[in-house]
């Protein structure tokens, strides 16, 4: 690299290592990553430190006593933060999210040798600066959960079957090989990397790619990476699971295609793409790289790539709309084609001339510091009313035994019961009467001790819940931000 080029590298490098590592010793309960995502990842990881490494068994505290596996994945990174919870003497939050940030250096930078390989240096530092601050990938850079490992094995599942391609090594073709196995084990909707891996053998070797057996290999290889998914299945038949990745079931949801595809959905998913992934300066980037009238031979892959997630996601629109962090799966392939568009503009002397005006770098780097700022602000902190949770939390782990049973209630997540550091169930009490206390006199007939939840919590609670909680059970503890009740005796009629 040439001196200025070496010199923004390194910058961007020592850039983005701060902004992951800023309070990295937060509790799993920053309001913009997934609490629920997290803990399922946590609660993992935390029982295979505490109760034996044992790979096959990735244990969620959901099903009272349990067992109760969580097979939504293999579970590598689950493991990977038990793993480094023991380097550090104890669950510590900043050693389960260095993991995460680990892997989103490592995928900055196989993805800066990407585009470097295929548009040059300055569309290599502009995807890696995208990539660097890019409001979605800052958060799940410290997110405890597997996306970031995700894009990782993606990226270099590709990046190293390009290098085969290239150079005919086969040690790429089996770093690649590898790769694919590791994103398919951690999501295995990655099949969509498939279609792109056939478009660069083709343009490498035409017709004969059906004649190479290697390739025949590669793809026996990836079918038999899900086999982990169709176990898991099989034993989900038997047993309880919190996640059976072949038949998604979260519950009833009464969920219309016309409230899917209703006008507000497609913009919350614009206002997502544009702003929490691209943000504006970064999305007049991706769609001059994304429309460029004449694109290298080479940029097909990323189009295939491209449309191969869109696909996806709309087969899973339901799933998606639901939880738009999937649209993290668009973060590599958008970060070449804004590579690709600063390139553009850059090789352009009119362009280069006008995009370089004060006025005019002032204006995008106004819009870019209000855009992180608005998105950073729910990363560094937790809210008051989250604090309220590790408070109550702390109270059940002082005040209980080890072996209690917990119901406990934090909205529709179960963060509440990860900090009781309890086995035992998670329900929503803002559902009508009829429905949550049968739900928590069923988890009270199964052994259920003690009912927690927050002050914040119970005052969206249906009206009526507070008052039959006192009528029939005891309080345990009371205070300014949470309620906890023996379930195993009488309250105050």
């Amino acid at each position: 690299m040439k001196g200025k080029a070496k010199a923004a590298f390194w910058l961007i490098i020592f850039a983005a290592v701060a902004v992951r590592f800023y309070h990295l010793d937060l509790p799993y309960m920053e309001p913009y990553n997934s609490v629920s995502r997290q803990m399922t990842t946590a609660t993992i990881a935390r029982n295979f430190y505490e109760h034996g490494f044992n790979f096959f068994y990735p244990e969620i505290d959901l099903n009272g006593p349990g067992p109760y596996y969580e097979t939504a994945e293999v579970p590598v990174v689950p493991y990977l933060i038990a793993l480094s919870y023991k380097a550090a003497g104890g669950v510590r939050e900043w050693a389960g999210r260095m993991v995460s940030v680990l892997f989103s250096l490592l995928f900055m930078l196989v993805m800066f040798l990407f585009v470097k390989r295929i548009y040059g240096i300055v569309a290599a530092n502009a995807a890696l600066c995208f990539l660097a601050f890019s409001p979605i990938s800052v958060a799940f850079s410290r997110s405890v959960q597997p996306d970031m490992f995700m894009l990782l094995a993606s990226a270099s599942c590709l990046y190293f079957f390009y290098e085969y391609c290239r150079t005919r090594g086969l040690k790429h073709f089996f770093i690649s090989l590898i790769f694919l196995m590791l994103a398919l084990w951690t999501k295995p909707y990655t099949l969509y990397l498939l279609p792109v891996i056939f478009v660069m053998a083709w343009n490498a070797q035409g017709k004969s790619i059906f004649r190479d057996p290697k390739y025949y290999f590669y793809l026996a290889v990836a079918a038999l990476s899900l086999f982990w998914y169709w176990n898991m299945y099989e034993l989900s038949l038997t047993m309880n699971q919190n996640y059976r990745t072949l038949a998604y079931d979260r519950g009833v949801v009464p969920l219309s295609w016309g409230y899917l595809l209703s006008l507000g959905h497609f913009v919350t998913i614009f206002k997502i793409f544009f702003i929490h992934v691209l943000t504006p300066v970064a999305s007049i980037l991706f769609l001059l790289g994304f429309l460029n009238r004449k694109p290298e031979k080479e940029s097909l892959i990323f189009y295939v790539w491209f449309f191969g997630i869109v696909l996806f996601l709309a087969a899973v629109w339901p799933i998606f709309i639901m939880n738009h962090y999937y649209l993290l799966a668009m973060l590599p392939v958008c970060a070449v084609f804004v590579g690709v568009g600063t390139k553009r503009v850059l090789d352009d002397p009119k362009t280069r001339q006008w995009a370089l005006k004060p006025i005019v770098l002032g204006i995008m780097t106004l819009m870019t510091v209000a855009t992180l700022y608005y998105y950073y602000r729910g990363l560094y902190f937790i809210p008051k009313e989250h604090l309220h949770v590790i408070e109550a939390g702390e109270e059940v782990r002082k005040t209980t035994a080890p072996d209690s049973l917990i119901v406990s209630s934090y909205g529709s997540t179960h963060s509440l019961l990860y900090y009781c550091h309890r086995k035992g169930w998670s329900i929503t009490i803002s559902h009508p009467l009829e429905k949550s206390i049968p739900q928590l006199e069923e988890m009270r007939k199964k052994g259920a001790d003690y009912f927690v939840t927050t002050r914040q919590n119970l005052a969206v609670a249906e009206k009526g819940f507070e008052d039959y909680l006192r009528t029939h059970f005891s309080v345990h503890r009371e205070a300014e931000r949470y309620l906890i009740f023996r379930l195993n005796e009488a309250g105050n009629p």
